[in-house]
């Protein structure tokens, strides 16, 4: 259980990460983390959890695989600029940096190491909805390491509906399927789509407000693999989230609790898993004003 929701995480970091190279509806990287105001930068860090007597504070920092005590920097437009992985004595592990064209896509990715010395470098090319189409990886010496071509086909409303993978020779690698409801939510995901196989099958919904409620993924087959389903407060903060394996009749609850700063931004979440608290992570925001 705990490694599949490692790997349901790994896959939330992902499709995060992947949102931040497109301007899609002016859903900038701000929106995207939930963050509200003029947000300058943001510093997260987790702790461990000390429980004694039922009084619960912070203890060491947490170094766990998907424990991340990391700095984030934004610019004017709420578009993410530089990413800082920190150490647990507080100093740079890697930055990353991005750069920007002029519809706010993301056309370059420079990672650097501890030294300010670039590790390697991604560049990207988009057609004109915004989707990239190419993307090239370079290591230090500017060498080209690898390359991929994507196509795309579109509905009427401009929505993606299928993403088409070529490797660097042009040859093509697996398609990607999506479903979308009235509000451009994404309602189906199917990845390596093929005419009666895939990889993974992913069902989503969504509440008013546009948050997702219910997240079931299947296998190949149409076996069932996992399903969350998802509670928010009236910021759009998650508050729980259960968890249900197709390998267990038992359901894992995920909690969380916040305190908030006067821009209704939390700086501190505590994370209970079970009802049993298990992390904390406090946050440093800053504004522009």
């Amino acid at each position: 259980m705990v490694f599949q929701m490692e790997k349901v995480i790994i896959i939330l970091i992902f499709l995060v990460t992947a949102t931040s190279c497109v301007n899609k509806d002016g859903i900038n990287d701000l929106k995207e983390l939930n963050l509200k105001g003029r947000v300058k930068s943001v510093v997260e860090i987790p702790y461990n959890v000390k429980d004694s007597f039922g009084e619960i504070t912070k203890g060491k920092i947490a170094q766990g695989f998907l424990d991340h005590n990391i700095g984030r920097t934004f610019n004017h437009n709420g578009y993410l600029i530089e990413h800082n992985k920190y150490n647990d004595l507080g100093g740079i592990y890697y930055r990353t940096i991005y750069l920007y064209d002029k519809n706010s896509n993301i056309n370059e990715l420079n990672r650097y190491d501890s030294d300010g010395k670039l590790i390697f470098k991604y560049k990207y090319i988009y057609d004109n909805y915004g989707n990239e189409i190419e993307e090239a990886r370079y290591n230090n010496e500017g060498i080209l390491i690898s390359k991929y071509k994507h196509e795309y086909v579109y509905d009427k409303k401009g929505n993606k509906t299928e993403m088409l993978f070529y490797d660097k020779k042009g040859v093509f690698k697996s398609k990607d399927v999506f479903s979308y409801d009235d509000n451009g939510n994404l309602i189906e995901f199917i990845e390596d789509f093929e005419e009666g196989s895939f990889k993974t099958k992913n069902s989503y919904k969504y509440n008013d407000k546009g948050n997702q409620i219910e997240w079931v993924s299947y296998k190949d087959g149409g076996v069932f693999d996992f399903k969350y389903i998802n509670k928010y407060d009236s910021h759009s903060n998650i508050i729980k989230s259960t968890l249900s394996e197709y390998d267990t009749i038992q359901k894992t609850d995920f909690s969380y609790k916040y305190i908030f700063d006067e821009k209704n931004n939390w700086i501190r979440e505590t994370q209970y898993t079970n009802g049993f608290p298990k992390k904390i992570t406090e946050r440093t925001i800053e504004y522009y004003d």
